[in-house]
């Protein structure tokens, strides 16, 4: 479970956007029923995740240093790519007690993107300009602290194969070398293994 938070790195980024339209009924169809029985459109959904940017409590960590220009610029560039999506609301891994506090800073990039933040993460590094650059109006934080126990695995005999089970907890990446993001040599190609 620790190396599927590694992968996951305990941070959605969900995006939603309302494009679509209504389907349309032929005048048979109308002269059927005077009830509309028109199927919503479907919403496209991109559910895009990454490893954590700045500082977390998480077990893992990723190694990234989020206030050094050149990953900021990397950053931006992929909010660049995932703002073709033309997201209408951006989710991320924030409370929603503070929705207020998270939509003032945001809005306060949108209108100055030149702002810096003390402690920015993947929420200012990239939501955020994801955001402004696709016009996005509203950003809300999901995230539920549920208190997980990252060190379960570690805490419980594993009394089926313990030889194996420790070789595992200690480099997971040996038995799915595929899934290494450690060497990956640039942010982009670290994100395609994480999501």
């Amino acid at each position: 479970m620790k190396y599927v938070n590694i992968c996951l790195a305990g941070f959605l980024l969900f995006i939603y956007s309302c494009k679509g339209q209504t389907p349309k009924t032929s005048s048979k169809d109308e002269k059927q029923s005077s009830v509309s029985h028109n199927k919503p459109a479907k919403i496209k959904v991109l559910n895009f995740g990454t490893f954590h940017m700045g500082d977390t409590s998480d077990e893992n960590k990723t190694e990234f240093d989020e206030r050094d220009k050149e990953n900021q610029k990397k950053v931006h560039e992929i909010a660049q790519m995932l703002a073709s999506f033309k997201p209408t609301v951006i989710v991320v891994e924030d409370p929603p007690k503070y929705d207020d506090k998270l939509l003032k800073r945001y809005n306060q990039y949108f209108k100055t993107p030149e702002m810096s933040f003390k402690n920015p993460g993947e929420v200012e590094l990239l939501a955020f300009e994801l955001g402004r650059l696709s016009g996005t109006k509203r950003i809300y934080g999901i995230d539920h602290k549920l208190g997980y126990n990252y060190r379960i695995g570690r805490e419980i005999d594993n009394k089926i194969d313990p030889i194996l089970h420790d070789k595992f907890e200690k480099d997971c990446f040996k038995f799915f070398p595929k899934a290494d993001y450690r060497e990956s040599s640039t942010l982009l190609e670290k994100l395609k293994v994480v999501e």
